[in-house]
């Protein structure tokens, strides 16, 4: 089955129902790790979703190779994995005293039905036994040989300012183990900040080669604006308190009402560091042994105080919307002429949320800073990965994967 590998498809398709939530992808070893795991490794991907009704379907799911920029690419599923390239999902669980009911589901790759035997970038798509021509959801993920070592540094010594609002990258990369790269022109370096893929940058040529040895440098690719922290709520509790950043919770059936209290720019305030999870969130809730069955789903009420920008589109951003920044996300917001407002509301799993406001112009690219600002002591994660393709190859193989943390 074709599938297009979108680098914003962390997300639902438009006007697909059921409604899906809770969608994450992660190493087993790294809850909050990206969704990449070794070839040949010992700890697989992880990929855990709901679906909002009452009884389980029966869904399969199957992998497509793509290239460095998402895209997929030519080769066959005979030429990635090992078995028939599709899998029946037989890990779910039922709600338990929930609400709203839901079927949790778990895919745990590779697996005796699928297992990558190649490299590089894969989008998994899920579909219905019934409409296998209907994906509910795309994910997707990573492979890396990790057979070059790849070392990042970050710095506010930048080439547009320093300590001011930006922070950049220099990597180094030891090739001493790929068999006769041309290191001019065979590699890619890819760092996407805060798991947002829309907001990757790449670099197509180190600044220079040493012997074995490649460094990527003074690149605009490798600047990014800093940002800040971003925001924090949680939904762990319906009732005896108030979470943070919850100014009331109120019951109307059949669902819980989390209004949050009323954000404000912070592009013209003092930077204050918070530790967050890098737009990530916990499926959480009080008083529930398995939060993946027993954690309710409720509505959360956004309230942004901003004027209303005619020719920009406002939304929230972070894994809570799908790691995404443009006007597909369900995070997008009204502006509400009568609170003067910017408004949304989105249905969550109870747990501990970060989020942050980004700007879309509708001519230009999506950017934080006009809402946030942007502050070089701000603790962005950067992966980084290295692709390498050698004339003739018919594929980006992953031959490196990091991270680092700026800021602190």
């Amino acid at each position: 089955m074709a599938a297009a590998c979108n680098p914003a498809a962390f997300a639902i398709p438009d006007g697909q129902l059921p409604e899906v939530g809770a969608l994450t992808a992660y190493p087993a070893s790294d809850r909050y790790g990206a969704p990449v795991i070794e070839l040949g490794g010992d700890s697989p991907l992880v990929i855990s979703f709901d679906l909002l009704e009452p009884e389980r379907r029966y869904l399969r799911y199957t992998i497509t190779h793509c290239d460095a920029s998402w895209k997929p690419d030519m080769l066959q599923p005979i030429e990635f994995t090992n078995g028939f390239n599709e899998g029946r999902i037989d890990d779910y669980a039922y709600s338990q005293g929930t609400l709203t009911p839901y079927v949790n589901y778990r895919i745990s790759l590779p697996n005796p039905d699928i297992t990558p035997t190649v490299s590089g970038n894969y989008l998994l798509t899920v579909y219905d036994e019934e409409s296998p021509g209907s994906p509910l959801i795309d994910v997707p993920f990573m492979v890396s040989e990790n057979s070059a070592r790849t070392i990042p540094s970050v710095s506010s010594r930048t080439d547009y300012d320093y300590n001011g609002s930006h922070q950049q990258l220099e990597v180094s990369a030891d090739l001493s183990a790929i068999e006769t790269p041309d290191a001019w022109n065979d590699l890619l370096l890819v760092i996407t900040p805060d798991f947002i893929r829309d907001q990757s940058q790449t670099i197509r040529r180190p600044m220079r080669v040493n012997g074995s040895t490649a460094t990527f440098a003074h690149d605009p690719g490798l600047t990014f604006a800093a940002g800040n922290e971003f925001r924090r709520f949680e939904t762990v509790a319906t009732s005896r308190y108030l979470p943070m950043g919850v100014e009331m919770v109120a019951f109307q059936d059949p669902f819980y009402h989390f209004k949050l209290y009323t954000d404000a720019p912070r592009v013209a305030t003092d930077y204050r560091y918070d530790q967050t999870q890098f737009g990530r969130f916990t499926i959480n809730a009080d008083n529930a042994n398995d939060p993946d069955t027993q954690g309710e789903y409720v509505k959360v009420h956004f309230s942004l105080d901003l004027p209303e920008q005619p020719y920009a589109d406002v939304m929230i951003a972070g894994e809570l919307t799908g790691n995404t920044t443009t006007t597909a996300s369900t995070g997008v917001m009204t502006f509400n002429r009568i609170s003067n407002l910017y408004e949304a509301v989105l249905t969550l799993k109870q747990g501990s949320y970060n989020y942050m406001y980004y700007l879309i112009p509708h001519n230009g690219k999506a950017t934080a800073a006009p809402i946030e600002g942007d502050d070089y002591r701000t603790a962005n994660r950067y992966d980084v990965a290295l692709y390498y393709r050698k004339p003739g190859s018919r594929y980006d193989r992953l031959i490196g994967f990091t991270t680092i943390i700026s800021g602190i």
